[in-house]
């Protein structure tokens, strides 16, 4: 918890007045002074006030993105927007793996972003099958990653996921061994 207390900053969204992304924005700004921050995650996208005076929700979400983007440049630090899709349809009683195009009625979430990534869960995983899988599928510069996919294991028991189901990833290794806490 020491680890998290040092390295973590939450917002209490119960007493922020406003949900304007300049508002956010400038609470980030503070943070980044006063703290060192050098992400943010926005989480959900469905919270923020869409603000401009753009015609159409893909016009002004495209603006959006475009502020995100010239905010973590300026301020050199990584902005993470977590968006969840349209609800997405079943295909053999199987929700289908949605896509960066299925976000809030706009291309922009993947013509816009450097990095996107989806979350997909597999409601019909048996235990010791990958419950969860993570699709990397934009990736601007090479040299920052490649496209793909990694499958998680949930242990209920213990509230965790790996990538083998044997829990012995780095972030395991590192809480088992009180690196972190």
């Amino acid at each position: 918890m020491n680890f998290v207390k040092k390295h973590f900053f939450f917002y209490n969204i119960q007493e922020m007045d406003s949900f304007k992304v300049t508002h956010i924005l400038d609470l980030g700004k503070t943070m980044i002074k006063r703290y060192g921050v050098d992400c943010i995650c926005l989480d959900p996208f469905n919270y923020l006030e869409l603000q401009g005076d753009k015609e159409t929700q893909h016009e002004n979400i495209g603006e959006l993105l475009r502020t995100l983007k010239k905010f973590s440049v300026k301020h050199n630090i990584n902005v993470t927007l977590v968006a969840h899709p349209r609800k997405m349809e079943k295909n053999n009683g199987e929700y289908k793996v949605p896509t960066l195009y299925d976000i809030a009625q706009s291309s922009h979430f993947f013509n816009a972003t450097d990095v996107g990534m989806v979350m997909h869960r597999n409601f019909n995983a048996e235990i010791g099958e990958p419950q969860n899988s993570m699709y990397i599928q934009k990736m601007k510069y090479h040299f920052r990653g490649k496209l793909g996919s990694v499958e998680y294991y949930f242990d209920p028991e213990t509230g965790r996921y790996s990538e083998n189901g044997t829990y012995d990833s780095l972030v395991d290794y590192l809480f088992t061994q009180n690196n972190l806490f």
